[in-house]
């Protein structure tokens, strides 16, 4: 079971070397995407390779597969197992199985639910700023059509510049901006996406795709 866990960070990796963003989005989801990405990057931070780690590492892989495996299929039953095992986990796992336990209560409704796990993520002090930071921007992201736009706009603001996970808040901001009516700052934002020599290529060709139906619609409603 740890070798499938095993693989699939493999085929994380492998994915981002290839750009495939757009697929591992639709098979996995956002949360468990974001949060590859950052073991991915950054993996000797939180796991490291020493012997000891590296059993730690097993037998939190084991657990992350058994709390699936033995749901049964009932998601809510999984992403409850799933909590348990990011309360145990010692590495990355932790982080991994709270962020997915999150995706599936939000997609089982349970928002309140998948909130609690992003903030558990957020307030863990043993993980690295770099993950807690991503708990929050997904906070942000599953409260993105609840929030008032100016409010998340605010909220947005200290991951936009510099952050590592600057191209997905910038997106979010765009999307804020419009729904707040300001269409010109929205556009610029997207074009900061663009002009930022690390933005992934999918999601270049996602901002070009909005870019083009904002100009079509400026040039049908003028």
């Amino acid at each position: 079971m740890a070798h499938n866990s095993d693989a699939f960070f493999r085929e994380v990796e492998e994915d981002l070397r290839h750009d495939r963003l757009t697929a591992l989005w639709k098979r996995f989801g956002i949360f468990v995407i974001l949060a590859a990405v950052a073991l991915v990057a950054g993996t000797a931070g939180v796991v490291g390779w020493s012997y000891v780690k590296e059993s730690r590492m097993e037998r939190d892989a084991l657990a992350f597969d058994r709390a699936i495996e033995e749901a049964g299929g009932v998601p809510v039953v999984a992403a409850e197992a799933l909590a348990l095992v990011g309360e145990d986990a010692r590495t990355g796992y932790a982080v991994v199985a709270r962020l997915t336990a999150a995706q599936i209560f939000a997609a089982s409704g349970e928002q309140d639910a998948a909130l609690d796990m992003l903030e558990q993520v957020a307030a863990d002090r043993q993980r690295p700023e770099l993950y807690r930071d991503l708990a929050r921007l997904l906070a942000l992201a599953a409260r993105a059509d609840t929030l008032p736009p100016d409010a998340l706009i605010t909220e947005l603001r200290p991951f936009t510049a510099t952050s590592p996970w600057r191209h997905t808040a910038r997106e979010l901001t765009a999307a804020a901006l419009l729904r707040a009516g300001d269409r010109d700052q929205a556009v610029a934002t997207l074009r900061d996406v663009l002009d930022d020599e690390e933005t992934p290529s999918a999601m270049r060709g996602r901002v070009r795709e909005l870019l083009a139906a904002l100009d079509a619609g400026e040039g049908a409603g003028g």
